[in-house]
């Protein structure tokens, strides 16, 4: 019992022996010690004699709590977070990936009545997946320019500038009478789509180590 866990440096006590005990900490002779080594040993191997008081309280204290858990005579048991001996590719990997809140923008697109190829679409849209010549760009597609090609504004063309900022969309909506407040909701949330990918997250990390 007590094999593989270390007495002073336990991760799962908050705060460690090595804390709740500094004085006796600083008489250890070994300070990665075991739980089992610790209990098999006397003093004269665990600590430089002699001990200052403050020391010797420290472990009257311990060996207190050493003997209740030498007194269960358990084997060490390791469970995973959640909550199981069995191991789970599954659960592992929806632990490491963590969870985050969908956009609403996704709901409203899901429940709406239009085709599925027209739900494809704006999923697309919403995740910056279409190909425009910012997505070449971010595959390292070598292009003369990345400018747009249908109006003269000179700007890149993402996503975002291509159905809601270029003259030749505004004019195509005012023609349609289509109009859009577009405000920091929609800006919000297609930005906050964007970054949900990987490869949208390595474009980042990219700009960030530059």
């Amino acid at each position: 019992m007590g094999n593989s866990i270390l007495l002073w440096k336990d991760n799962r006590l908050n705060p460690s022996p090595s804390d709740i005990f500094p004085h006796l900490f600083s008489f250890a002779k070994k300070q990665k010690c075991s739980l089992k080594f610790f209990m098999e040993s006397d003093d004269s191997r665990n600590f430089t004699l002699p001990l200052s008081v403050q020391a010797s309280e420290e472990l009257a204290t311990l060996q207190v709590f050493l003997q209740r858990i030498g007194d269960e005579q358990a084997w060490d048991t390791w469970t995973y977070k959640w909550n199981s001996l069995n191991f789970s590719s599954k659960k592992a990997y929806k632990l490491l990936q963590g969870t985050q809140d969908s956009s609403p923008l996704f709901r409203w697109m899901w429940i709406a009545g239009n085709l599925c190829k027209h739900k494809f679409f704006f999923c697309l849209l919403l995740k910056d997946r279409l190909n425009t010549r910012n997505l070449l760009r971010r595959k390292n597609k070598y292009l003369e320019d990345y400018y747009c090609p249908i109006c003269s504004s000179g700007l890149e063309e993402t996503c975002m500038h291509l159905f809601f900022e270029c003259t030749f969309s505004q004019d195509c909506r005012t023609y349609l009478g289509i109009f859009w407040n577009l405000n920091k909701f929609w800006k919000y949330h297609f930005q906050r789509n964007r970054h949900n990918g990987l490869l949208d997250h390595l474009d980042h990390k990219k700009q960030t180590d530059l």
